[in-house]
Protein backbone atom coordinates (compact mmCIF):
# COMPACT_ATOMS: atom_id res chain seq x y z
CA UNK A 1 0.00 0.00 0.00
CA UNK A 2 3.12 2.35 0.09
CA UNK A 3 2.93 3.11 -3.45
CA UNK A 4 -0.77 3.95 -3.52
CA UNK A 5 -0.06 6.11 0.08
CA UNK A 6 2.58 8.31 -0.69
CA UNK A 7 1.26 10.88 -2.96
CA UNK A 8 -1.42 12.98 -0.90
CA UNK A 9 -5.11 12.45 -1.56
CA UNK A 10 -5.94 12.92 -5.36
CA UNK A 11 -8.82 15.53 -5.09
CA UNK A 12 -9.77 18.45 -3.78
CA UNK A 13 -11.73 19.51 -1.01
CA UNK A 14 -14.74 19.10 -2.87
CA UNK A 15 -14.00 15.60 -3.88
CA UNK A 16 -13.24 16.15 -7.46
CA UNK A 17 -10.16 14.44 -8.89
CA UNK A 18 -6.96 16.54 -9.45
CA UNK A 19 -4.84 15.22 -12.41
CA UNK A 20 -1.73 13.43 -11.80
CA UNK A 21 0.27 16.05 -14.34
CA UNK A 22 -1.55 18.76 -12.29
CA UNK A 23 -0.44 17.58 -8.63
CA UNK A 24 2.29 19.06 -7.00
CA UNK A 25 4.73 16.02 -6.14
CA UNK A 26 6.62 17.87 -4.53
CA UNK A 27 4.20 17.46 -1.66
CA UNK A 28 4.98 13.61 -1.96
CA UNK A 29 6.26 12.01 1.14
CA UNK A 30 9.51 10.53 0.03
CA UNK A 31 10.10 8.39 2.73
CA UNK A 32 6.95 6.28 1.89
CA UNK A 33 8.34 5.92 -1.83
CA UNK A 34 11.83 5.10 -0.97
CA UNK A 35 10.40 1.89 1.03
CA UNK A 36 8.29 1.54 -1.67
CA UNK A 37 11.30 1.30 -4.23
CA UNK A 38 13.19 -1.19 -1.43
CA UNK A 39 10.19 -3.22 -1.24
CA UNK A 40 8.94 -3.70 -4.73
CA UNK A 41 12.25 -4.53 -5.57
CA UNK A 42 12.54 -7.13 -3.24
CA UNK A 43 9.61 -9.06 -3.99
CA UNK A 44 9.39 -9.07 -7.71
CA UNK A 45 12.57 -11.61 -7.94
CA UNK A 46 11.10 -14.09 -4.98
CA UNK A 47 8.53 -15.51 -6.72
CA UNK A 48 5.82 -15.65 -9.01
CA UNK A 49 4.88 -11.69 -9.48
CA UNK A 50 0.78 -11.76 -9.36
CA UNK A 51 -1.36 -9.02 -9.98
CA UNK A 52 -0.60 -7.10 -6.23
CA UNK A 53 2.78 -6.97 -7.21
CA UNK A 54 2.46 -5.52 -10.94
CA UNK A 55 0.24 -2.77 -9.74
CA UNK A 56 2.49 -1.91 -7.12
CA UNK A 57 5.11 -1.68 -9.45
CA UNK A 58 2.78 0.56 -11.99
CA UNK A 59 2.35 2.59 -8.85
CA UNK A 60 6.14 3.24 -7.61
CA UNK A 61 7.17 4.15 -11.24
CA UNK A 62 4.37 7.03 -11.20
CA UNK A 63 5.58 7.54 -7.53
CA UNK A 64 8.90 7.92 -8.58
CA UNK A 65 8.71 10.64 -11.76
CA UNK A 66 9.41 13.78 -10.13
CA UNK A 67 6.49 14.95 -12.72
CA UNK A 68 4.01 14.26 -14.72
CA UNK A 69 6.13 14.09 -17.43
CA UNK A 70 8.97 12.69 -16.42
CA UNK A 71 6.55 9.46 -16.18
CA UNK A 72 8.40 6.25 -17.51
CA UNK A 73 5.36 5.44 -20.07
CA UNK A 74 7.02 2.66 -21.95
CA UNK A 75 7.79 0.62 -18.47
CA UNK A 76 3.95 0.97 -17.30
CA UNK A 77 3.11 -0.50 -20.44
CA UNK A 78 4.97 -3.26 -20.29
CA UNK A 79 3.94 -3.85 -16.62
CA UNK A 80 0.16 -3.49 -17.85
CA UNK A 81 0.65 -5.70 -20.62
CA UNK A 82 1.94 -8.41 -18.24
CA UNK A 83 -0.74 -7.63 -15.66
CA UNK A 84 -3.34 -8.21 -18.81
CA UNK A 85 -2.02 -11.20 -19.33
CA UNK A 86 -3.09 -12.82 -15.84
CA UNK A 87 -6.34 -10.30 -15.65
CA UNK A 88 -9.12 -8.95 -17.59
CA UNK A 89 -10.50 -7.06 -15.78
CA UNK A 90 -11.97 -3.56 -17.24
CA UNK A 91 -9.62 -1.20 -15.02
CA UNK A 92 -6.77 -3.41 -16.41
CA UNK A 93 -7.82 -2.62 -20.03
CA UNK A 94 -8.06 0.54 -19.82
CA UNK A 95 -5.14 1.20 -18.16
CA UNK A 96 -3.36 -0.69 -20.61
CA UNK A 97 -4.55 1.10 -23.44
CA UNK A 98 -4.14 4.72 -22.08
CA UNK A 99 -0.31 3.21 -21.14
CA UNK A 100 -0.15 2.17 -24.76
CA UNK A 101 -1.40 5.77 -25.83
CA UNK A 102 0.84 7.47 -23.97
CA UNK A 103 3.59 5.18 -24.38
CA UNK A 104 3.82 5.15 -28.14
CA UNK A 105 2.41 8.63 -28.91
CA UNK A 106 -0.79 9.94 -30.54
CA UNK A 107 0.06 8.36 -34.16
CA UNK A 108 -0.59 4.90 -32.58
CA UNK A 109 -3.88 3.02 -32.29
CA UNK A 110 -4.23 1.73 -28.55
CA UNK A 111 -5.46 -1.51 -27.77
CA UNK A 112 -9.43 -1.58 -28.42
CA UNK A 113 -10.99 -1.63 -25.24
CA UNK A 114 -14.29 -2.65 -26.65
CA UNK A 115 -17.41 -2.95 -24.27
CA UNK A 116 -14.68 -3.75 -21.60
CA UNK A 117 -16.59 -3.59 -18.24
CA UNK A 118 -19.70 -1.26 -20.65
CA UNK A 119 -23.09 -2.32 -18.25
CA UNK A 120 -26.43 -2.00 -20.13
CA UNK A 121 -28.62 0.25 -18.65
CA UNK A 122 -31.82 -0.85 -17.08
CA UNK A 123 -34.78 1.33 -16.34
Amino acid sequence: MLPTDAPPRPDTANGELVPHAEQDCTLWDVDKIAEGVALITKALPRRMTGPYQLQAAIAQIHDEAPNAEETHWPQIKALNELLLQISDNPIVVLNHAVAVAIADGPTQRPPAIGNAGVRQATG
